[in-house]
């Protein structure tokens, strides 16, 4: 009757959502445009205002935060997590 879990070996990302290769491309390209480096992420987001950072948060799925330095600190964390995970 209830869900057949699937084992931990099985799954994809440690979340326990499972990607499919349209997603993972997708998730690729919103943070490889021209394949950006950290430091060119870094100097882009820092550059933002409140309003665009809050945007672009929003397309790579973190939760916009009332802090900026705070959402700031979050994007980059994000984003070394999803190249590291591409690599």
């Amino acid at each position: 009757m209830g869900r057949k879990h699937k084992n931990f070996n099985e799954m994809s990302v440690a979340n326990g959502k499972i990607w499919n290769e349209q997603e993972i491309d997708c998730a690729k390209k919103k943070y490889h445009k021209n394949n950006i480096s950290l430091a060119e992420y870094t100097n882009q987001i820092k550059n933002m205002n409140k309003i665009d950072l809050d945007q672009h948060a929003t397309s790579v799925y973190v939760l916009p935060r009332e802090n900026r330095d705070n959402l700031i600190d979050q994007l980059i964390k994000e984003f070394k997590n999803k190249i590291s995970n591409f690599l």
